[in-house]
């Protein structure tokens, strides 16, 4: 079979996969920083699953993803992006948020669209393990962060019934350098404009929960303890004093139902909280895909009330409450 023939530009590369109008910003970008200096890597299935590994994708799906891994020669539209996407990453190593907007790709290109982020990350992940040697931050903590990926891979197939990525725009952070895992919390290094999180104004520290594993308050200040050393070791320069959360887990409408001895009520205790109506946005979206694993908009009734936590987000929804992305902060040190 003949190779196509490569396009000539963002124009051809939009009419071939059928982008529209939501993807010009995007291309045009991507078309301004052009190709990475150096060859992007091509490994064979076998050894990309592997690599998928790595970054915390489970068997089945690092197999299925690697089988659709683009092909310079069989899908040049979709080469030319990832190397683009790729370039943009590695000249933007380092900066902190916010996350790019990166807009998915057509549902009508099945397995290609929706497994190609995971391609673009696992081409830009040398990049950052590079990156990261020279700062001098350590692999298990690159790792770490990393492995994030797979987590919110294995989201997708629970959420969709598919195997694919569409929170590529989070990942933007991570494959930049601009988020690390420290133990059991995420942190973002972030510039905060007045008014995001009242009290808080410039470099700061955003907070993120992953999923998995529990909330306690010896794995958080285990977490912290970590965060008070790194940042100052490997980002000397960065000037945080503060850690920020906007997050759900910081609505006080969450004391109603849950006890003050729960991890959740504990952890939120840790922050200065905005008070009621002053920052933050609605968060009945996040907090049922977190809890419940399911997208937005969903019917309430047929929620599952397993778990004190389920039941209460659950019974706030149905009574036709809402919930909060509130916002936090507490001094690092």
């Amino acid at each position: 079979m003949r190779p196509s023939p490569a396009p000539a530009g963002p124009d051809e590369v939009a009419a071939r996969l059928g982008l529209g109008p939501g993807h010009r910003r995007w291309l045009t970008t991507l078309a301004a920083v052009g190709q990475p200096p150096d060859p992007t890597p091509r490994d064979g299935p076998r050894e990309t699953a592997a690599v998928l590994r790595r970054l915390g994708l489970s068997g089945q799906d690092a197999a299925e993803a690697a089988g659709f891994a683009p092909c310079p020669d069989k899908e040049p539209e979709l080469w030319w992006l990832l190397e683009r996407c790729r370039h943009l990453l590695a000249r933007s190593l380092g900066e902190p948020g916010p996350a790019w907007q990166w807009p998915s790709l057509p549902a009508a290109l099945g397995g290609h669209g929706r497994w190609f982020f995971v391609h673009v990350f696992l081409a830009a992940a040398p990049d950052v393990r590079s990156w990261s040697a020279a700062r001098g931050i350590p692999g298990d903590v690159v790792d770490a962060t990393l492995a994030d990926l797979g987590e919110k891979v294995g989201l997708h197939r629970v959420m969709h019934g598919v195997g694919g990525l569409d929170k590529q725009d989070w990942f933007t952070l991570h494959f930049r350098g601009a988020v690390h895992r420290l133990g059991a919390l995420q942190y973002e290094r972030v510039v905060l404009a007045r008014g995001t999180v009242p009290g808080v104004e410039g470099a700061a520290l955003s907070l993120h929960i992953p999923a998995e594993g529990p909330l306690t308050p010896d794995a958080c200040e285990e977490s912290l303890r970590r965060a008070r050393a790194f940042f100052p070791a490997c980002f000397p320069h960065w000037p945080a004093q503060r850690v920020v959360c906007v997050s759900w887990l910081l609505d006080p409408q969450l004391a109603r139902y849950l006890g003050p001895e729960t991890n959740i009520m504990r952890f939120q205790r840790r922050f200065r909280l905005a008070a009621p109506g002053e920052g933050g946005y609605p968060g009945d979206g996040p907090i049922v895909e977190f809890v419940f694993r399911a997208a937005s908009p969903v019917a309430v009734d047929q929620l599952p009330r397993r778990t004190t936590l389920q039941r209460a987000v659950a019974d706030h929804l149905r009574a036709g409450g809402h919930w909060r992305m509130h916002p936090g902060w507490f001094p690092l040190n």
